[in-house]
């Protein structure tokens, strides 16, 4: 994983100095933005790498999953915009539906199907994934006022996303 993301960070960090420097930068007050989604993001990569580590995929990824789908929707409530009823509906079913799937006493001939439930929701598998989880909030949060700030500032379009999108995987 750490090869990939030098290899796509390395050279990404020098392109975007030198537009930085001799072309059209990122705005001003976007550079925050871009920080924090660059911070959460590596966040989300360390929680992830760290759960695949110590668990199984089948296990780490449901949860990675299913905890910022119920976030989101509690963000988009603190910001007025709340999903409706029947979105409500679809998220929590989404979450419990990966939820369900990542327990493995429900599937036949696991090894860890006698554990305790509480035993297996406290195991450092899923605390890992849960760190990944609000990495992905975070960078969900900050992505999301970083477009909304710059189609205000009519800069938004393919070029500002991806200039925005390269740094905050290099900053990742």
């Amino acid at each position: 994983m750490l090869w990939v993301l030098a290899t796509v960070s390395i050279p990404g960090a020098l392109i975007l100095v030198w537009v930085e420097l001799f072309g059209t930068g990122l705005l001003t007050h976007v550079w925050p933005l871009v920080l924090g989604a660059g911070c959460f993001q590596g966040i989300y990569f360390f929680g992830l790498t760290m759960g695949y580590r110590s668990g199984d995929l089948s296990v780490v990824y449901p949860v990675t999953r299913a905890i910022p789908v119920l976030f989101i929707g509690i963000f988009d409530l603190a910001q007025r915009q709340s999903p409706s009823t029947l979105g409500w509906a679809g998220l929590l079913l989404v979450t419990l539906g990966c939820i369900a799937i990542s327990y493995p006493g429900r599937r036949e001939g696991h090894v860890e199907r006698e554990r305790s439930r509480v035993s297996f929701w406290l195991d450092s598998k899923v605390g890992w994934a849960i760190l990944a989880a609000a990495g992905t909030v975070g960078y969900t949060i900050f992505d999301k006022t970083a477009a909304e700030v710059l189609l205000r500032e009519n800069v938004g379009g393919l070029l500002p996303a991806l200039h925005y999108g390269l740094w905050e995987r290099v900053i990742s």
